[in-house]
């Protein structure tokens, strides 16, 4: 007799993600198959019918892999491909200690996957007290670059930063300044 070769067949959900949501559901909607054996494409692999979500490590592209066999040992392959994505991320403090002790001292957002970047900082009058267009020149608490250092106090930050993807974002809020 004649033994048909199972159909293998899955969906992969979402097929292009980002690194802060870096997890795939794939459903396995195979016909005749009696095993399986799964390739995440990140050097992780299953054999189990319906393998759990997959998490990625890192970004990339991705080619799943699965094959199954029949129970006659007829075999299919299918392949798809998942695209994890850079993602832009922005943290940006509420406050800094800028007395020279090395903890601290300087105020700038961390950030990710950025191209162009552009910060100000203003006292509560609206005065500017410090401008900078590069994320590795940080505020150190002196008044326009002076060595006079700024009083205590509450101030206000713009941040403009221009992610990977060319996307443009404004960031509006206070900074504390501690002694």
């Amino acid at each position: 007799s004649i033994f048909s070769n199972p159909i293998v067949q899955f969906t992969v959900s979402p097929q292009q993600t980002d690194i802060a949501n870096p997890i795939v559901t794939i459903t396995n909607t195979t016909v005749g198959g009696a095993t399986w054996n799964w390739d995440f494409g990140d050097m992780q692999t299953d054999n189990v019918i319906n393998p759990a979500p997959h998490e990625y490590a890192d970004t990339g592209m991705y080619t799943i892999t699965q094959i199954s066999s029949s129970l006659y040992g007829c075999a299919d392959t299918l392949t798809q491909t998942v695209i994890i994505e850079p993602s832009f991320l922005i943290y940006i403090p509420n406050a800094f200690t800028p007395n020279g002790d090395g903890i601290n001292d300087t105020f700038i957002p961390k950030s990710s996957f950025i191209s162009t970047f552009s910060m100000s900082v203003f006292d509560r009058w609206g005065n500017r007290v410090y401008k900078t267009d590069s994320i590795d020149n940080p505020w150190g608490g002196h008044l326009n670059n002076s060595s006079e250092t700024v009083q205590m106090d509450v101030y206000v930050y713009v941040i403009t930063v221009t992610d990977f993807k060319t996307l443009k974002h404004t960031y509006k809020g206070t900074v504390t300044v501690v002694y």
